[in-house]
């Protein structure tokens, strides 16, 4: 809805608009941009450090693995990461006071706890619905190859909404061209989500450089070659969107 009132003001040059964001911002870019109702009016989409399947985010999150050219290899993220998906897998539950105590207790955990999903082992003392056992299994489970039945398990809703979430389900959409950066270890999304994008979409271009870290350049004199990519990226972006 934002994207598309920016592009109807009077200020969009040929009723377009540019899409440029970090992180999850990167991934709602591409998303907004497979919108049928806005394709034609994308001129181009930035995303830095997107991540492109939120399922994959999730086995990540819980095992500390993901899949790396079809084999489940380990990938050491920071741990906020599991909170993050944790409080919102629960926070997509139905209202009801399992969800509440839940809820309660991840926000009680720290933002840089060590191990943040250990609050869930605690015995819990009300009754827990089907959709909140399923989460909490998915959760406090901690072996990749036991991911794929547990997320089955999820809601309908739930699986639905993760799949919407998901860039990389409709990427061969996106008409724009699409620039994007990673870096070569992402402290969150492992560059391999910036390159299953990169396969995907029909006219994107992606650029690994050790000038991110994530979200924030890390400018340096000893890493120009970095800098340079990050750079040509930003202008290729800026000129399409011009």
């Amino acid at each position: 809805a934002v994207a598309s009132t920016a592009a109807s003001s009077a200020r969009a040059r040929d009723g377009e608009v540019a899409l440029f964001g970090v992180s999850v911002g990167g991934s709602l870019g591409l998303l907004a941009a497979e919108n049928p109702a806005l394709a034609d009016r994308v001129s181009v989409v930035g995303a830095i450090a997107p991540y492109a399947s939120l399922s994959e985010v999730i086995l990540l999150a819980t095992t500390g693995y993901h899949h790396e050219n079809g084999r489940l290899a380990r990938y050491a993220a920071k741990p906020f990461m599991s909170l993050v998906i944790a409080r919102s897998l629960v926070s997509a539950l139905p209202p009801g006071i399992d969800r509440a105590v839940l809820l309660d207790r991840l926000h009680g955990v720290d933002d840089d706890a060590a191990r943040p999903l250990e609050v869930l082992r605690r015995p819990i003392a009300v009754p827990l619905r089907r959709e909140t056992r399923a989460a909490l299994a998915l959760l406090r489970n901690r072996d990749p190859n036991r991911f794929p039945r547990l997320f089955a398990r999820l809601s309908l809703r739930q699986r639905l909404g993760i799949a919407r979430l998901s860039p990389l389900r409709l990427a061969s959409r996106l008409r724009a061209p699409v620039e994007l950066l990673s870096a070569p270890h992402d402290k969150y999304f492992p560059p391999d989500e910036s390159r299953l994008l990169a396969q995907r979409v029909p006219r994107a271009r992606l650029t690994i450089t050790t000038t991110l870290g994530h979200a924030v350049p890390r400018l340096s004199w000893d890493d120009l070659a970095g800098l340079a990519r990050l750079n040509g990226a930003l202008v290729r972006a800026l000129h399409a969107a011009s």
